[in-house]
């Protein structure tokens, strides 16, 4: 694949090309997204298994779109290990009130 051209959007890019983007950056101050290992807990509200994607909330009542393909089959309530976006873990299905339920 060495040497395949994309253009994207307005330019030439070949597979094995260095990119620079401007802003985007790991430090030990700041972190970063890929380099974090940061993963939390998270309640699934709707499924859309069609597109692998879940409606999910956190404890604090935050909500996100998280990508679940890795994890399997997912149900409304059950409880995902998320990294950057993506589902990695699947912890079980918990009950309204976030407590670990029987799955």
């Amino acid at each position: 694949m060495a040497g395949m051209s994309v253009m994207y959007p307005h330019e030439d890019v070949r597979l094995g090309d260095a990119l620079d983007f401007e802003g985007a950056h790991c430090s030990p101050d700041e972190g970063c997204i890929t380099c974090g290992d940061v993963a939390v807990p998270l309640t699934a509200l709707l499924v859309d298994g069609e597109r692998g994607l879940a409606l999910c909330r956190d404890a604090q009542g935050q909500r996100e779109t998280v990508e679940i393909a890795l994890v399997g089959p997912v149900s409304a309530g059950d409880e995902l290990l998320v990294h950057a976006g993506t589902a990695i873990a699947h912890l079980g299905l918990t009950d309204q009130f976030g407590k670990e339920g029987s799955s």
